[in-house]
């Protein structure tokens, strides 16, 4: 099991300033009219409202924005704030996945056999977001953007616990369809999770301001992957075993030579990416692999 990140994970690692600063009136405003909208319970359109107001310059980039939220909104209406903007959806997919370029969302390949760019799933995983399904961090303004990827990793802990104790699909099951959906539905999370945790590694050395984020931050965060990648990757190679039998079981219930020869073909490709390195295909995440 996962252990939780430390107590002091979330608490701010620059030095205070010795007065905060006067929220600006336009700011005030916009934040303001934002937590009126998230409490309606619209969050994207207080997304919206937050980055418009963001693209007409309001909030510069060296402004102390996490204080300011803090300030006009109190501590809980600052952090459903920030939720909103750490869950926004990727403006290039839905929720992780997008139409297949090389089968063209068929799932075969043009040889035959599972499409390898898919994994034979029709979608693949975004390129943009990662397979997150959530926005890149680029699209937040830089004084928030430490505060959302935090939110990102506590979230992407909190499900990765859930999905760790979430039963394997039955390989064995009636409905071997459905247990087919299951298995890739599966392993779809299981990597979304694993794209949330190497986003937020990468966002924090490249897209925050080094005045931003003390190394401690740094391994903290790196920490908490480093906890989490070895359990993700595990049990996304028991998932990819499950769809192997699948595909197995599958090929005996076949009724032509072809459709037997497709599942033999999958269940081989399944198996095979099971015991072998993820390198070059859309499971791989490099950067929070190396820190297995």
């Amino acid at each position: 099991m996962i252990a939780p990140p430390n107590e002091h994970f979330d608490t701010p690692q620059t030095p205070a300033p010795r007065a905060a600063a006067p929220v600006p009136e336009a700011v005030q405003h916009l934040l303001t009219q934002v937590v009126a909208v998230l409490e309606k319970g619209d969050r994207e359109e207080a997304v919206r409202q937050f980055l418009q107001g963001a693209s007409h310059g309001l909030l510069r980039d060296d402004a102390p924005l996490t204080q300011w939220l803090t300030q006009v909104a109190g501590k809980d209406r600052a952090a459903r704030v920030i939720e909103a903007l750490a869950v926004h959806p990727c403006f290039y997919c839905q929720h992780g996945y997008a139409l297949c370029e090389v089968c063209g969302g068929s799932r075969r390949s043009t040889l035959g056999g599972v499409c390898e760019q898919c994994l034979g799933l029709g979608q693949s995983f975004c390129d943009f977001c990662n397979g997150s399904g959530w926005a890149a961090i680029d699209f937040v303004p830089v004084g928030l953007r430490r505060a959302v990827v935090l939110a990102r990793v506590r979230l992407a802990i909190a499900k990765t616990r859930t999905l760790l104790d979430q039963p394997l699909p039955a390989a064995d099951s009636q409905d071997l369809q459905q247990a087919g959906h299951a298995s890739a539905a599966l392993l779809a999370a299981l990597n979304r999770s694993m794209g949330v945790l190497e986003n937020a590694l990468v966002a924090l050395k490249e897209s925050i301001p080094a005045r931003l984020v003390t190394p401690e931050t740094t391994a903290k965060v790196a920490e908490a992957c480093a906890r989490a990648a070895p359990l993700l990757d595990a049990r996304m190679r028991q998932v990819l075993h499950v769809m192997a039998q699948v595909a197995s079981r599958q090929g005996l219930n076949a009724s032509t030579d072809a459709a037997r020869e497709d599942a033999r073909r999958a269940g081989a490709f399944y198996e095979r990416l099971a015991q072998d390195s993820f390198a070059q295909t859309k499971l791989e995440h490099p950067f929070i692999h190396r820190l297995k």
